[in-house]
């Protein structure tokens, strides 16, 4: 619903502490999932979580791999006894026999959990043909400019500034713009509302921030859609607001 509460994501999992040992596959990767997406970390939870993983990998279905890999990937904790050549020959076997839909969905989440890997400076474990695969299928999820971001695009070329919308880094992420600004490459989130909980950037936010930062050296913006709207309509406030956030300031 677009609400978070660190305590109530705390109170939970305290409680889910005592129950992970009961927890089956589908109760163990949908548990990692909640906490990531909302964005709330719990190294305790994340643990044990683990920990409980190790001995049913065989058990688990595609859905909860891709779960369980895009969220430790997510909330950026390590667990190297989890996250084997088994759990990873499981990955590409159990997601390439699935149909194209679902296919294209988990490749996506096994996409993040690769560079993921590569932020630990660790090996891929998959093969290099179905990593490629993952690669691709994730380019091929990138949407359409929002209104917002076509608004956004408008004002900056106002301000004589040449404007690259959806542009597709070297990690298969798009970024909503790219300009040059004072001899520097700046990347533009125009970031909605899907992209927050209760103002606060969300795990997939999160994600796509802290790899295109640390593995590609991008120097990202955000222009989250509540600071725009505030602006309302006059252009000389959206192009002092947009000077403003260009120049760091």
């Amino acid at each position: 619903a677009g609400h978070v509460s660190p305590a109530l994501f705390d109170a939970l999992a305290a409680a889910s502490i005592g129950l992970v040992g009961d927890f089956n596959p589908q109760n163990i990767a949908n548990t990692a999932w909640a906490f990531a997406t909302v964005g709330h970390a719990s190294p305790t939870l994340f643990d044990l979580l683990a920990s409980a993983s190790t001995t049913l990998v065989s058990d688990f279905k595609p859905q909860d791999l891709a779960n369980i890999a895009w969220a430790f990937a997510t909330v950026d904790h390590a667990s190297p006894k989890l996250f084997d050549d088994y759990f990873a020959s499981r990955c590409q076997a159990e997601i390439c026999a699935e149909c194209a839909q679902l296919r294209q969905i988990h490749q996506c989440q096994i996409h993040q959990w690769l560079l993921w890997r590569a932020e630990q400076g660790l090996s891929l474990l998959v093969s290099p043909l179905f990593a490629q695969h993952c690669h691709d299928t994730f380019v091929m999820s990138s949407t359409l400019p929002s209104l917002l971001q076509q608004q956004v695009g408008v004002v900056l070329a106002s301000l004589g500034l040449s404007c690259k919308h959806e542009w597709t880094t070297s990690l298969g992420y798009t970024i909503d713009i790219v300009v040059e600004w004072c001899g520097e490459t700046i990347g533009i989130e125009v970031d909605g509302p899907s992209h927050f909980m209760m103002r606060l950037p969300n795990g997939r936010t999160q994600l796509k921030r802290r790899q295109l930062q640390g593995l590609a050296g991008w120097r990202l913006v955000s222009i989250p859609f509540w600071e725009w709207d505030e602006l309302g309509n006059s252009e000389q406030q959206q192009q002092a607001y947009l000077v403003h956030v260009l120049d760091g300031r």
